[in-house]
């Protein structure tokens, strides 16, 4: 189900074993993206799962315990023509594979997209096995190309979840299934990364959800009398 997607050609030099000497060779760049849509069949080809994704999550007593008792659920179209359109979550975060205090830091970072279903019960959601990787790629790659050639493979799936797709079944049946994304996680610096802000938090504005900058930053912080 995996899929190597081409991203561009780069030079690397290797040792040529004929003549003993360096020469350059072109290598291509790829990055590994696990189709969405491909995933969301596998995922429900599990009948625990499948039985999830069709129960109703709408407050019953007017408490907000989930995304469906928000305004935001009630107001889009999706989910007025279809209260079991599949919700997901995205989790973008990067990994250091290699020591990071050691001289090879920053080379071998792979950066890391992750989908869950939010139509599965938190005590269910939070668990590993359901948090799934869509995409794994160098960050070297993601500076040099940006994040929408990356993105774009998971876009165009999402867009087809949008208007509706009949899902083959490891189990031979067919469901025809809606959805979109309805949150994305991450922590500060990844979080900047992919919505293309300043990823140096010792900037001005540091802040992505407000208007502070360094120097009120410094003025409100707490003071102890020593």
């Amino acid at each position: 189900m995996k899929q190597s997607v081409f991203l561009g050609n780069r030079y690397d030099q290797c040792l040529d074993p004929a003549t003993g000497s360096m020469r350059q060779v072109i290598k291509r760049d790829t990055f590994q993206y696990v189709p969405i849509l491909q995933l969301i069949a596998l995922l429900l080809s599990d009948d625990s799962i499948f039985r999830e994704s069709v129960k109703d999550r709408v407050s019953a007593d007017g408490v907000m315990r989930d995304f469906c008792d928000g305004s935001l659920y009630k107001s889009l179209p999706l989910f007025v023509e279809d209260k079991y359109a599949l919700q997901l979550c995205l989790y973008y975060d990067e990994c250091e594979v290699v020591n990071p205090l050691g001289s090879r830091r920053g080379i071998h970072k792979i950066g890391f997209i992750y989908l869950s279903l939010r139509n599965i019960q938190p005590v269910f959601n939070s668990r590993l096995c359901n948090i799934h990787i869509v995409a794994a790629f160098n960050t070297l790659d993601r500076s040099k190309y940006g994040f929408d050639k990356i993105l774009g493979p998971i876009v165009k799936d999402i867009k087809q979840l949008e208007q509706g797709v009949d899902l083959q079944l490891p189990d031979g049946r067919v469901v025809h299934k809606r959805g979109t994304v309805v949150q994305i996680v991450g922590d500060n610096l990844g979080i900047n990364q992919l919505f293309g802000f300043v990823e140096s938090f010792s900037a001005v504005h540091f802040c992505r959800l407000c208007m502070a900058d360094k120097a009120t930053s410094v003025k409100i912080g707490p003071t102890f009398d020593i």
